[in-house]
């Protein structure tokens, strides 16, 4: 399956506008932004956040990289 970040983690999904696969994040990857720093030069856009603990999901309206937030939501301040 090809990979379409820095995160290991691709998985299948019917959501997927790529097609390729949704990437699975953690609360350690927030806040969410994309691209990533690491991201190749190629596949640079403006850098924005994504908000993905309100509906568990998030699609870059850029390259539409999809996230899905899996695990433990942080605790509020």
């Amino acid at each position: 399956m090809m990979q379409h970040s820095i995160y290991d983690t691709c998985k299948t999904c019917s959501v997927c506008p790529r097609g390729v696969g949704a990437l699975e994040i953690a609360a350690d990857n927030l806040p969410l932004s994309c691209p990533h720093p690491d991201a190749p030069l190629w596949a640079r856009h403006p850098k924005i956040y994504l908000e993905v603990l309100s509906s568990g999901n998030a699609v870059c309206p850029y390259c539409n990289t999809h996230y899905v937030f899996h695990g433990t939501p942080p605790k509020a301040h």
